[in-house]
């Protein structure tokens, strides 16, 4: 599938990549949060919508350049870092 929306996010036709733009950008933001709004959108702007998509996509084509388990395996590399890691179910 992302394979699919890059296509559409990389097309030569301007309306085709807002819309793939729009529909990643709309997923994303009701898949991050537990009160669902389909008319909710990141922002007004397609050029910014486009290029909050573009960046998004291009991290998951490329797994996120990380290998599998590499942030734990790696955590002493970062451990100076103020941070947490949250992983939960609703």
């Amino acid at each position: 599938m992302i394979a699919a929306y890059w296509t559409r996010l990389d097309s030569a036709d301007e309306a085709t990549r807002i819309e793939a733009a729009q529909a990643w950008l709309g997923w994303e933001d009701n898949a991050a949060t537990l009160q669902h709004d389909v008319d909710a959108v990141s922002t007004d702007d397609p050029l910014d919508t486009l290029a909050k998509a573009r960046i998004e996509a291009h991290y998951f084509r490329n797994g996120i350049f990380l290998e599998a388990h590499q942030l734990l395996r790696d955590i002493a590399r970062i451990r100076h870092l103020p941070g947490v890691i949250h992983a939960w179910k609703w």
